[in-house]
């Protein structure tokens, strides 16, 4: 398969930007002051520009082509009534590491120190940051960081920057809380980590591996984050070339990457599961799980990786009027939530984070750019790794299969009268069981007696679930049924399978509870009739 390590830039080479102007201003001795600017957002590309004249070097016009292809675009994506603390010199640890394994080597000068860029939702002052009283204020204020790295003309670095920073966020996502101290004073920012490639040490491949990382050590204890290096070191174990310069990655490299790094990594390729793809991106992507799309021309020329973290909200009348349907359901009308057409949240480090483009069309952004159509339009998703957890080895496409089953007339609608009637929306995804019982607990909405029967029902660490809703009470974030499979069987249910063992733990729906224990279904009655909760701890919108 084809590296992708594809940077698109209109950007000035590498070699028409002087690394440095004589002297030793800014060489980032330890004789250097930490020096902090305050600003507003239309004042920064001025600061930059002073700074990177100062600081780097670099003349007046290798300056402008930066801020005008790179800086500018980048600033032009969040919010205008933003405030800006500036600091330099930064120590920023990716690109340190990169500095260490490559750039110090060069026989040109490089520079080991950045510039950081930190967000704030409301105005500041100096003194604000050495009050008690006001650190409760910039708190809530704060909406992260994006570092300016010396690796010109690509100075977008090491970024987690808050969807409330950006222009638009009408979208669900998965995100974490990110650490980091501003003038001194500690903040954390809810986001998914960013960063843009600098043609040497990272490329789009590396990227979206170490954007994943991130994401994932900030958010559970398993995983630890990783720099250039360590992917480094992990690729060459099964790569014949140099690692650096890097000159991207192969689909089956990351893939290797994403499992010595703790998971077990699946990939899906379009042209295999074809009109079904689309619904397996989103049943990962509705489970709160980044992956990895892989982007590729039909010519071969184009290769780029990217991380789908999230999708855009949904308009109830969108989902209950979509043509994606089943009728295979004891004759009822079932919508396939996750087939539905809609837009999913892009991490791609040739533009600013969370970008929104639909599977069908993943890069609208790069032929809305001029001289770009033509290169970029017949660009395609082609398949997406998964990063799963190495014990989940029952599959988003076996699992969906399962449950369709399971409501189909010929399996075990029959056996317990699940009868799909009029219109139905089927929702699948995945969820830990620790979170799913926390849910069912406290948020559900079910009767306790309902409650309790779930709850004292034993399950791995993580579950399929398969929800059910009329159209009224989709509309309203609820649901009448829900489905439990177990993610550590991975059992394909056929007429050999039916009766003998299922990945079913239970279901509940229009007042009937089964539960499964190996091959023996239990049917309980229950008094409860209407709907419930649906659950939302995947995917979520971040709010103030």
């Amino acid at each position: 398969m084809e590296e992708f390590s594809h940077m698109e830039s209109s950007s000035p080479k590498a070699t028409e930007v002087p690394s440095t102007k004589g002297g030793a201003i800014g060489t980032g001795t330890l004789r250097d002051s930490i020096i902090t600017r305050l600003r507003t957002m239309d004042r920064v590309p001025d600061e930059l520009k002073r700074l990177l004249m100062s600081i780097y070097g670099l003349q007046d016009a290798a300056v402008e082509k930066i801020l005008d292809k790179v800086v500018r675009p980048f600033l032009n994506h969040l919010r205008d009534d933003l405030y800006v603390v500036i600091d330099t010199p930064y120590v920023d640890k990716m690109y340190r590491d990169s500095y260490y394994i490559f750039y110090a080597s060069k026989l040109a000068q490089h520079f080991r120190n950045t510039i950081r860029l930190s967000f704030f939702s409301e105005s500041i002052t100096e003194s604000d940051f050495r009050s008690r009283e006001q650190h409760g204020r910039l708190e809530k204020a704060y909406r992260g960081f994006v570092v300016i790295r010396p690796t010109f003309p690509y100075v977008i670095g090491r970024t987690a920057l808050s969807p409330l920073a950006i222009r638009e966020h009408n979208f669900l996502c998965a995100y974490t809380e990110l650490d980091a101290t501003v003038h001194s004073n500690k903040y954390r920012v809810k986001a998914f980590p960013h960063s843009s490639q600098d043609g040497h040490t990272i490329t789009c491949a590396e990227t979206t591996i170490w954007g994943m990382l991130e994401y994932f050590s900030y958010q559970y204890a398993e995983y630890r984050p990783v720099l250039p290096s360590e992917i480094s070191r992990i690729i060459k174990k099964i790569s014949f070339k140099r690692t650096f310069p890097s000159e991207g990655l192969t689909a089956e490299q990351v893939t290797y990457a994403i499992r010595e790094l703790g998971f077990g990594s699946m990939i899906y390729a379009r042209k295999k599961y074809k009109e079904l793809f689309n619904a397996l991106v989103s049943i990962y992507i509705e489970s709160g799980i980044p992956v990895v799309g892989v982007l590729k021309d039909r010519a071969g020329t184009i290769g780029h990786a990217v991380n789908i973290i999230g999708r855009q909200k949904d308009d109830p009348v969108t989902v209950t009027g979509s043509a994606h349907h089943l009728e295979t359901v004891h004759g009822g009308r079932l919508i396939d939530f996750n087939r539905i057409d809609r837009k999913y949240v892009f991490m791609d480090d040739n533009y600013a984070p969370y970008q929104l483009a639909s599977l069908d069309n993943p890069c609208q952004d790069y032929v809305k750019e001029e001289g770009k159509r033509e290169k970029w339009e017949q660009v395609d998703l082609t398949h997406v790794i998964v990063p799963l957890y190495s014990k989940i080895y029952l599959e988003a496409a076996r699992a969906r299969k399962n449950f369709l089953q399971a409501l189909n007339s010929t399996g075990m609608g029959d056996q317990f009268d699940l009868k799909i009637t009029d219109t139905r929306i089927l929702r699948i995804f995945l969820a830990s069981s620790r979170s799913f019982k926390e849910y069912i607990s406290l948020d559900s909405g079910l009767p306790e007696i309902t409650q309790e029967m779930i709850l004292s029902t034993p399950m791995p660490k993580f579950i399929w679930l398969a929800e059910i809703s009329t159209p009224a009470s989709f509309a309203q974030g609820k649901c009448e049924g829900i489905l439990v499979q177990d993610a550590t069987e991975p059992v394909e249910y056929s007429d050999q399978t039916q009766t003998l063992m299922h990945s079913l733990i239970l279901g509940f729906y229009e007042s009937v509870i089964f539960r499964q224990d190996f091959g023996k279904f239990t049917e309980i009655k229950d008094t409860f009739e209407g709907s419930f909760r649906r659950y939302h701890n995947n995917l979520k919108e971040i709010t103030a």
